[in-house]
């Protein structure tokens, strides 16, 4: 074998430890979790029957602004995010500080019931339910297409 014969080896080498150091560091990262969107909140003891209000979450990656019911506009960053149990699922703590303000959502991961506190300032704790998304999520591949009357023949 000549000596170019040598270089593209390596090359062939190289190409493939590189693909397998990609394929084993993409394989731990995540997109962070969305909660961007309108949240209907209710205090876990509400004073009445139905105290259910309207907080608004906008996300941009690991900042988050959330404009409370009251108008108060808290602008956060994401601290931690941290999964607390897989038993039935994927359950998540996310913790976002700023403001002189703590909040915290805990429930499932891509789920739209959560458990949502604030310490500092303004405290409280509260069931939220993610009403409407800001970024609708695509259907799953799995999902049965639907039938088009511009398919059949």
């Amino acid at each position: 074998m000549g000596q170019s014969s040598y270089v593209y080896i390596l090359w062939l080498v190289i190409l493939a430890a590189g693909l397998w150091i990609i394929v084993g560091f993409g394989s731990a990262l995540h997109a962070r979790e969305d909660l961007a969107g309108e949240w209907q909140i209710t205090p876990e003891e509400p004073a009445n029957g139905t105290d259910t209000r309207r907080m608004k979450v906008e996300q941009s990656g690991q900042y988050f602004n959330i404009t409370l019911p009251d108008g108060q506009l808290l602008r956060l960053k994401l601290i931690d995010e941290a999964v607390v149990d897989q038993r039935f699922g994927e359950h998540k703590r996310i913790t976002l500080r700023g403001d002189d303000t703590t909040a915290t959502f805990e429930g499932r991961s891509r789920g739209d019931l959560w458990r949502f506190s604030l310490d500092g300032n303004t405290k409280g704790a509260f069931v939220a339910r993610l009403a409407d998304r800001i970024y609708s999520r695509p259907a799953p591949a799995t999902q049965k297409a639907s039938p088009s009357p511009a398919h059949a023949r």
